[in-house]
């Protein structure tokens, strides 16, 4: 009696090694698309919006864009339906929290950093011009928006 389970374990053995070849060299060779992202921590005082809630909305824009968002427009965009193409995250900041988030870095435009605060200050947005860092830290004091 001939035992066959020799050359079945060879085969296996043989496709086992094929796919890990096929894995690193993928690996290797960068097959894995990583889109590129920007991280952003924001900090706020237990004070800012008088210990009310805030919305921060993050989109992409071109620079003259920003000069003419108005707050009313941006409010507009936070509960927007259908979501507005030009945004890419939209935050519920609670006073004296940290909040970290990750945002996909836009090819070829600028990000607009929006808060609306109950009262806002005349700092209520920021612009962030290419080229983008990958990190921001960004302030929320009383009711106003600023970098770190």
């Amino acid at each position: 009696m001939k035992l066959t389970l020799y050359p079945m374990l060879k085969s296996q053995t043989r496709r086992f090694r094929c796919l890990v070849m096929i894995m690193l060299l993928m690996a290797a060779f960068g097959c894995s698309s990583k889109v590129p992202t920007i991280k952003f921590k924001v900090t706020s005082e237990k004070i800012t919006n008088e210990g009310q809630p805030v919305y921060l909305l993050i989109r992409t824009l071109k620079g003259s864009e920003f000069v003419t968002d108005d707050y009313d427009t941006i409010a507009a965009l936070v509960h927007a339906s259908p979501t507005d193409d030009s945004i890419v995250s939209t935050e519920f900041i609670i006073p004296g929290r940290t909040r970290k988030l990750t945002v996909s870095k836009p090819d070829d435009k600028d990000l607009g950093v929006y808060c609306l605060f109950t009262k806002p200050d005349a700092q209520w947005k920021l612009l962030l011009q290419k080229p983008l860092k990958k990190k921001y830290v960004i302030r929320l004091e009383n009711n106003a928006i600023r970098f770190d």
